[in-house]
């Protein structure tokens, strides 16, 4: 077994990877994690962050799922990831949530992580309730020039988000079956205990 990588083993064809840069024992709140996706011979990058908040993210949306409290908002009619694509163009018709007097589209609540905006292809990762209950883990592409000035971009491959959004579809949507969800949600808790054992025996 490779103690430098957790994997969250979804069937035979795809896995979520938590990359380490130390040994599983050795964790620290704020260790880096490179989180990947596999599927078959391909592999995504999906976030770059602190393992705590990473791990934290899946434990939370996990467990809220397991007890079906993770459904989508009722605005959310369309495919999220294309939904949070139209919240990044400012598009109208959407809905928001605000945590102090900050707006937030409420799809975000589903978020699990999200790559970097210079990754290629840029990414979104989200956890969700569909109206049968079943858990969906879904990962959707984003326009990857939604902040850049479009008069100014010297990119040979740009393309207006008018053209782009006509041939949007999400890279990957599969049902995370209950087993496999608890699986995963004991995999997080392990990762979160082992993570504060070490901080507990490094304040001693």
């Amino acid at each position: 077994m490779n103690t430098n990588q957790i994997v969250f083993k979804l069937n035979t064809n795809e896995s979520i990877i938590f990359e380490l840069f130390d040994d599983v024992s050795k964790l620290y709140p704020c260790d880096e994690v490179v989180v990947k996706f596999y599927n078959k011979n391909n592999k995504y990058l999906l976030g770059i962050d602190c393992i705590r908040e990473r791990t934290e993210s899946l434990f939370n949306l996990i467990n809220d799922a397991l007890d079906n409290k993770a459904k989508l908002h009722k605005s959310i009619l369309n495919d999220i990831g294309y939904l949070w694509n139209e919240e990044m163009q400012d598009k109208p018709g959407l809905s928001y949530f605000k945590i102090d007097s900050i707006k937030y589209w409420v799809g975000l609540k589903n978020l699990i992580w999200a790559t970097p905006s210079n990754a290629n292809p840029i990414l979104s990762t989200w956890l969700y309730n569909n109206a049968s209950g079943e858990i969906i883990l879904e990962i959707t592409p984003s326009y990857p020039w939604h902040f850049i000035d479009t008069e100014d971009t010297k990119d040979e491959n740009f393309i207006s988000y008018e053209e782009w959004e006509k041939t949007y579809k999400p890279l990957a949507k599969s049902i995370i079956p209950k087993e496999i969800a608890i699986a995963w949600k004991k995999q997080a808790q392990e990762i979160l205990d082992q993570i504060k054992k070490n901080v507990e025996e490094y304040e001693k």
